[in-house]
């Protein structure tokens, strides 16, 4: 799950879809096609991100970490998203946790594994949801500072 070896399909579908954002972004009848049609890009945009979420919680966790699964609502999603101008991706919220996804990556594993253990020594019954939200909460408040006091130093 952790090996770059074995991320590196989807760092790959992450490059074509940056390629095919920028190839979007430059064609102006795209540009204009988007302008026109913003609403509906952001009901596709919500739309993907609720299949994402939904896949995520339903399906079996031996399934949940084959990530082909969310590629195609994935990249539906940040196309959508980021060929609105001024739409989502322009608020400071999400250029912030853009911002720390780095630092993410690198914890969230380990507060996952964390939370597990302590869930048990501490014999709290939390559903898998609850548990998928603080692990999320602990992992953004780790990352803003690890983005703040480790890595901002370094420059």
């Amino acid at each position: 799950y952790v090996n770059p070896v074995v991320r590196l399909c989807d760092f790959a579908v992450g490059i074509l879809a940056g390629m095919w954002y920028l190839r979007l972004k430059e064609n102006v009848s795209v540009t204009e096609s988007v302008q026109r049609h913003k609403t509906l890009l952001r009901i596709v945009s919500l739309a993907s991100f609720l299949v994402l979420l939904s896949m995520s919680v339903f399906i079996p966790e031996q399934y949940t970490l084959m990530a082909f699964m969310f590629w195609p609502a994935a990249v539906l999603m940040l196309i959508c998203i980021s060929l609105n101008p001024g739409g989502l991706l322009s608020t400071t919220l999400l250029q912030r946790l853009g911002q720390i996804s780095f630092p993410f990556y690198m914890i969230h594993q380990l507060v996952i594994r964390y939370l597990d253990i302590l869930s048990d020594i501490v014999v709290i019954d939390l559903n898998r949801v609850a548990l998928v939200l603080i692990a999320l909460f602990v992992s953004i408040v780790f990352s803003f500072l690890l983005n703040k006091y480790v890595i901002h130093l370094r420059k």
